[in-house]
């Protein structure tokens, strides 16, 4: 079962916005024109909240989420991918989430506006009916274990990037280091998120494609704490 503080807060859309660098700019909404990719898998977005709070410690909208922080790592949404340059986005006109699907995915973690967003953006490029494509969400969210250290850091973190793959690997089997690729400020040392290589229905974990963008540089990565 996953830590009972993991995922138990309100989720915010631009968590991960930066893990990837500057690449072909997706659409920022649906234009009109309905998109068919032909997807070649999937990618499970998790945020480092700290370093994300950090980063936006600015913005009064956040004040409140990122003033007592619990938990490191949160679940933000699965994201497919495909061979072209830009990610699939926006690719169908989205019609709302019903309250109802909305109300099933609390206990996952997800609030309201990034439910109806990851659909809009992520789930009408995914080929899956609605209820199917945040069923997949719900399901990583329910089997995901996320590493004790990586649980409530109270204190910097500064631990080789392997080992923090090797941390999840050993608690969630089935997961080997080379599923997943840790995201980085700038592609460098200050861990943003982490996103896990899955197959194209967003069920299976697979080897990361090694053209995946914006994996952390540095051989030893830091963790903002939870207390910035």
């Amino acid at each position: 079962m996953p830590h009972p503080r993991f995922l138990s807060a309100l989720l915010l859309c631009l968590a991960l916005c930066g893990a990837l660098p500057a690449r072909a700019e997706a659409p920022r909404a649906f234009d009109g024109t309905d998109r068919f990719p032909v997807l070649t898998g999937s990618l499970l977005a998790l945020t480092w909240m700290p370093e994300f709070c950090g980063e936006h410690s600015a913005n009064p909208a956040l004040a409140a989420r990122c003033a007592h922080l619990t938990q490191g790592f949160a679940l933000h949404g699965l994201w497919p991918q495909s061979a072209d340059p830009r990610p699939p986005a926006y690719c169908h006109a989205a019609t709302p989430v019903p309250a109802p699907l909305m109300q099933s995915l609390r206990p996952a973690g997800l609030g309201p506006w990034l439910i109806q967003h990851e659909w809009d953006r992520h789930g009408t490029c995914s080929g899956l009916a609605m209820g199917d494509y945040f069923s997949r969400l719900a399901a990583w969210s329910a089997r995901l274990r996320i590493p004790a250290a990586l649980r409530q850091p109270h204190a910097p973190l500064s631990v080789p990037a392997a080992e923090v793959k090797r941390w999840f690997a050993a608690e969630n089997p089935g997961l080997s280091p080379a599923m997943m690729a840790l995201a980085c400020v700038g592609g460098k040392e200050e861990v943003r998120g982490l996103l896990l290589c899955l197959d194209a229905d967003g069920i299976h974990p697979r080897p990361c494609a090694a053209t995946l963008r914006g994996r952390c540089e540095s051989d030893t990565v830091r963790f903002r704490p939870l207390d910035n």
